[in-house]
């Protein structure tokens, strides 16, 4: 879609930042994964891969989620090293698990909760849980938390079931329309990308007030925009290099 200067500075770039701080892991993946879907595009745009990867992707973090909810199973164990109740954001390595803890905290105050319906309503806007487990109070409260680094964690402990449900469903739609509905390859990659966001709001990706936040519903909304999906590559082209 670009001409090969701005393909390659944008490349360099990205390598660039990925391989800056190892230990950094969201800026890492959040350029490693772009560069993985665009490598890997020649067997994304077959529709049989396309629909295993989306149902495989939707499900992936639900069935885990479950496993560690009934104790079954817990990723975060299996892929780092021994969790802590405290971690040093300083010194943290790339395989420390920095994230048992407030799973932990979250799932305890709503799965575990003595009221019937905070399973299914969460804590409200306003929530807040003990770290118990985590160690680490949010600023302005004692042994108190009112956000996590998981962003899916966040609607769990504001909305419960239904909360993860709706955001969910919302960002899902997104990928699904981008995915199967386009006919462009860049909305495509759009589609995967969303995909991937939903996968990783289990481990962070929270949304707050930064740019981020503001480029991740930009892109969703992207994805449910008609007008950007029926767009041909020819016309995806030029309108990609009217901002160049």
């Amino acid at each position: 879609y670009i001409k090969k200067k701005y393909f390659f500075i944008i490349v360099i770039t990205a390598l660039a930042i990925i391989s800056y701080d190892y230990d950094r892991r969201s800026v890492m993946l959040g350029y490693l994964v772009p560069l993985i879907i665009l490598l890997g595009y020649p067997f994304i745009r077959v529709k049989l891969i396309r629909t295993c990867m989306f149902y495989i992707g939707a499900l992936i973090p639900i069935i885990l989620l479950f496993l560690f909810v009934t104790n079954k199973f817990n990723v975060f164990r299996f892929m780092g090293e021994e969790y802590s109740v405290s971690i040093d954001e300083n010194t943290r390595q790339l395989t420390v698990d920095s994230r048992t803890g407030i799973y932990k905290d979250v799932t305890e105050a709503i799965f575990e909760s003595n009221e019937w319906y905070i399973p299914y309503i969460g804590l409200g806007g306003n929530g807040k849980v003990k770290t118990t487990n985590n160690g680490a109070a949010s600023v302005g409260f004692e042994n108190l938390r009112n956000t996590q680094e998981a962003g899916m964690l966040n609607y769990i402990q504001y909305g419960g079931i239904w909360g993860m449900i709706a955001y969910g469903i919302f960002i899902l739609t997104a990928s699904y329309k981008a995915l199967f509905k386009s006919k462009n390859d860049f909305m495509i990659m759009m589609g995967a990308f969303l995909l991937f966001k939903f996968l990783y709001s289990f481990i962070e990706d929270v949304i707050t007030l930064n740019a981020h936040t503001y480029y991740h519903f930009l892109w969703i909304g992207m994805c449910f925009n008609t007008r950007l999906r029926n767009m041909t590559n020819q016309q995806i082209k030029i309108w990609i290099n009217s901002f160049l």
